[in-house]
């Protein structure tokens, strides 16, 4: 059933493409784009205000399940409404059964019961529709039956809790994480009924014992640390054999590269922690598996913005499409994420994190060993891990949410679900290829068609104010693009033998367009540094300057379309 609605959404982002690059947007599409406009602004109540309006106006719109989606977010985190929440997100749920939101859409009203409203009754009832509407999807179910224990927990409610918990980790045992948080619960409410400490840490060791590799493990492990501490504060050995249990230093990650631009960087780190996993990628096929080698972004304010940014998170996005499950975190504050980030190092997940001190970089966190107050990081352009005390690491964790992540965020891989076909991975790209490329906003900066109109406007403009940007852009993003869609024909050509005959010809027709891509680029460049040079009088270039490099431009445009166009063919059928 999952699956299935998975390839929904693959064919409504389909023909969302096409649409896009055709040039024909409906209004639903309008004002879909207004609102996540709004939303990358951070003005939310505008941003539910469209997303609203979308829904009562074009019902039937292939955008209204995600415009609802993201109008229960706003209302359960932003507007902190949990009843308007839960009443959106079960609208969505019972009139988009179809949708890949629907299973989410009730876990989330469980999520609200529990949480907010902390009515266990209310969330049994949810567990049931889920348990109905979704009877083979044992994930979904076990995931909802979990808020149901934790809300009878939270209620004090015991052994119902204990109950519930028992049920699911029998029913569920093929669900390791959810089994696992039961067994935790288990122990967490014989900790407060029975008063027994033995009984307590037999408990809390089965979950260690059963469930190894589960963040309930960790939080077991460290359960029984205090546990110790308490009953017995006069055996310090005893605390700390369990915090060096909890230990470990993880070794094998390769040398990273610290050079180049922001997403020069990101992508050498991510290159580094898929070596890990003994996925070994050459820069051409993660540049244009994150999107990369395909997109443009370019915002006439700050000209700079599009070196700096991906169409989606370039992490999630390969690591997905290579067939890995992921874990992604932020939190308010370095001490909330820290404790999420112990136990993947526990699990022996290196962890991708971003530091403002003492330069702005990604580090790949290899190691945590709490009795001694140690940190490992491997840092760009380092062959050995660097140790920092725990305090000091927290310090330099960067606490900005930009370019699309958190603050205090953290990435890390958990396990590969499946090996997916070269075939597979390459389509996958193509509809990033053609997701990246077609017209729209990515957090506030134009991209795709839209961006190479806002530049086009740019350079009609003729520029006097806005020169310095702009001769900066050209002479460091503009090579940086060439170099993107060298990548995407020399990966293309690779690939193409992999698809039939007919889509195989399409790729390299698309191939050889990206090669005349990379040499109009330099034409572009060009152009651009004679119309901001100044004439022999002293004037500023003439118009006809501008509008030379506005043409060559619009051809530079003309041949992105072509390329899309031999992309969407390669993927159609």
């Amino acid at each position: 059933m999952r699956a299935s609605r998975r390839a929904t959404a693959v064919l409504v982002l389909g023909a969302a493409a096409i649409a896009l690059l055709s040039g024909c947007y409906t209004r639903s599409q309008r004002v879909y784009q207004r609102a996540e406009a709004f939303l990358a602004k951070g003005d939310s109540a505008l941003a539910a205000e469209e997303y609203g309006r979308m829904v009562a106006e074009e019902p039937r719109s292939a955008l209204a399940d995600d415009a609802l989606y993201k109008l229960g977010y706003l209302y359960r985190e932003d507007f902190a409404d949990p009843n308007a929440a839960i009443t959106i997100y079960q609208r969505l749920a019972d009139e988009y059964q179809a949708s890949p939101y629907a299973d989410n859409a009730l876990l989330w009203i469980a999520y609200i019961q529990r949480r907010d409203l902390k009515d266990p009754q209310a969330v049994r009832r949810t567990c049931e529709t889920v348990r109905s509407r979704f009877p083979d999807d044992k994930r979904t179910v076990a995931r909802c039956y979990l808020h149901l224990v934790h809300a009878l927990y939270a209620a004090g409610k015991y052994k119902e809790a204990v109950a519930e918990a028992e049920a699911l980790e029998k029913q569920f045992a093929d669900q390791p994480q959810q089994a696992a948080a039961a067994a935790l619960i288990l122990a967490k409410a014989a900790e407060r009924q029975s008063g027994d400490p033995k009984k307590t840490v037999e408990l809390y060791e089965r979950v260690l014992a059963k469930y190894p590799e589960s963040y309930s493990a960790a939080e077991a492990k460290r359960a029984i640390g205090w546990i110790y501490y308490g009953v017995q504060t006069e055996d310090q050995q005893k605390v700390q054999q369990a915090l060096r249990a909890a230990a470990r230093v993880i070794h094998g990650v390769p040398r990273f590269s610290g050079g180049g631009g922001s997403r020069q960087q990101q992508l050498a780190a991510l290159r580094s922690l898929l070596a890990f996993y003994r996925v070994n990628l050459d820069e051409q096929t993660l540049l244009a598996l994150s999107g990369a080698a395909f997109d443009f972004l370019y915002k006439s304010a700050a000209p700079s913005v599009g070196g700096r940014r991906f169409i989606r998170n370039p992490f999630i996005l390969v690591a997905e499409t290579l067939g890995f499950t992921t874990n992604e975190w932020s939190a308010p504050n370095a001490e909330g994420s820290f404790s999420a980030l112990a136990q993947a190092i526990t699990q022996g997940r290196p962890v991708l994190v971003q530091q403002s001190r003492p330069q702005q970089r990604w580090v790949v966190v290899t190691g945590y060993r709490p009795a001694d107050d140690q940190v490992f990081f491997m840092p760009p352009d380092r062959d050995s891990a660097s140790v920092t005390t725990k305090a000091n690491f927290l310090s330099q964790w960067s606490s900005s949410a930009s370019q699309g992540f958190g603050s205090y965020y953290q990435f890390s891989i958990c396990e590969r679900k499946h090996t997916p076909e070269p075939s597979e991975i390459l389509r996958e790209t193509l509809r990033t290829a053609l997701s990246a490329m077609q017209g729209r906003q990515i957090g506030g900066v134009p991209s795709g068609m839209d961006a190479y109109r806002a530049l086009e406007q740019d350079l009609l403009s003729q520029p006097s104010e806005r020169l310095p940007k702009l001769l900066a852009w050209r002479a460091q993003q503009l090579p940086e693009l060439r170099k993107c869609r060298r990548a995407a024909r020399v990966f293309l050509r690779q690939q193409a033998g992999i698809m039939p005959a007919e889509k195989s010809e399409n790729l390299l027709r698309a191939a050889s367009v990206f090669e005349s891509m990379e040499q109009e680029l330099d034409t572009l460049a060009a152009a651009i540094e004679r119309a901001g040079q100044p004439t022999e009088d002293g004037s500023a270039a003439d118009p006809e300057a501008w509008e030379r490099a506005a043409k060559q431009l619009r051809f530079i445009t003309d041949l992105e379309q072509q390329a899309a166009a031999l992309l969407q063919q390669s993927v159609s059928g």
